[in-house]
């Protein structure tokens, strides 16, 4: 009895995970019509659920229902129900034409594979579509290949830099590239496993450091002074287009993630990458100045860039709000870091030290003569006011 109670215990968090929009009483009761096997369960809550608005079947592509032969994964779930009307995409696909076809002809968002070979992610993120994972048993899984009807993108004369964050990120460094499995592990302690089931993170960790038909898995890092991962965020570049996956910040620290994806925008411009993919349109990325395109306009930008040859460097810690203010070239940023020139925590500690002085009112003669004294610093003043910052490379 105790191992059946323990059994269903597991079970019920099992299909929680899947269906978090469904209650535990219907969930309960699902699982005891099912005799408490939670693949059943799953396999009659995929059957019973419905798109709101179902897309219309095409004889342009093949949908997941009309293939004679599903590999297991599909073969339990994609006979009926709303998984049978995904287009089906495998690795033999043309997916430039197919990709054309879906751009135009269809009119979801999601498709359905079963193949999470790293080659066949990267040929689908160079056609544009964002890839997902999709629990449908407790050991199998399906790839859920997206393609936004709207899409959020930022084009570098459209960030908004806020004040506060501005002032906030002198306290912080933004590396690239540094910290790939700590970023993971936050995103998932933030937003659980989501869409990041365990093939897509394998063959993330496979895409991370390689390039395959000009597609990399990058990782951008936020710390605190001392050193603390406080936000990050995981993403993918082609060419010149860098599109976000996820992320997660320290709710603890106020204005972590605005800094993070600030820093990140002038990483991706300084780098020469065209506009930054954002995913689905969301209230905070339009704060930061994105605007909500439709799929052809993603799609025709995305052409645009993405045979350009631009990388995308590594960098080890560096000052957020140098980055962000483009007081530093990214290159200087990259030199100044690797040679451990950029100590945050001896910033830090410089400003606290900071004694407030009434900048704007001081003539040239008395700001030169308080710098030369060291009795107040240029990087803390040039927070204070736009005004001050043009006053003291006056001076300088």
């Amino acid at each position: 009895s105790t191992q059946s109670t323990g059994s269903t215990a597991v079970s019920m968090e099992q299909l929680r995970e899947m269906f978090p929009q469904i209650g535990d009483a219907d969930l309960g009761y699902i699982l005891s019509m099912c005799g408490n096997d939670p693949d059943r369960a799953a396999e009659a809550i995929f059957g019973m659920l419905e798109p709101e608005d179902p897309p219309e079947p095409s004889n342009k592509y093949r949908t997941v229902g009309a293939v004679a032969r599903l590999p297991s994964p599909l073969s339990r779930i994609g006979r009926r129900g709303w998984v049978s009307r995904l287009p089906y995409i495998t690795p033999e696909d043309d997916l430039p034409a197919l990709a054309r076809i879906l751009a135009t002809e269809y009119t979801g968002e999601f498709c359905a594979s079963c193949c999470f070979d790293p080659g066949f992610l990267a040929n689908l993120i160079r056609e544009g579509f964002l890839t997902m994972c999709e629990r449908v048993t407790t050991s199998e899984y399906i790839l859920l290949p997206k393609l936004h009807t709207q899409r959020a993108t930022l084009e570098w004369k459209d960030v908004h830099v806020e004040k506060n964050a501005r002032k906030r990120s002198k306290r912080f460094r933004v590396s690239v590239d540094q910290a790939f499995h700590k970023v993971f592990d936050g995103c998932l302690a933030q937003h659980g496993q989501n869409w990041l089931h365990p093939p897509l993170r394998e063959a993330f960790g496979i895409m991370f450091g390689a390039r395959t038909n000009r597609v990399r898995v990058h990782s951008f890092e936020l710390w605190d002074a001392e050193g603390k991962l406080v936000a990050g965020e995981l993403g993918t570049a082609v060419g010149g287009c860098y599109t976000a996956l996820t992320g997660f910040s320290d709710r603890a620290v106020p204005s972590s993630g605005t800094i993070q994806m600030l820093a990140t925008a002038r990483i991706l411009q300084a780098s020469g990458f065209g506009f930054w993919d954002m995913g689905m349109p969301i209230t905070y990325k339009e704060k930061l100045g994105s605007v909500t395109v439709p799929r052809a306009h993603f799609l025709s930008r995305l052409e645009e860039v993405r045979d350009s040859d631009i990388e995308l460097v590594a960098l080890l810690p560096t000052s957020a709000q140098e980055i962000i203010t483009q007081q530093i070239t990214l290159a200087e940023a990259t030199a100044a870091a690797a040679e451990g020139e950029m100590d945050g925590a001896a910033q830090e500690e410089a400003s606290n030290k900071l004694e407030e002085h009434a900048v704007l009112s001081m003539s040239v003669a008395e700001l030169k003569a308080a710098l030369t004294a060291e009795k107040i610093d240029y990087s803390a003043c040039v927070e204070k006011d736009e005004m001050q910052q043009l006053l003291l490379h006056q001076v300088l």
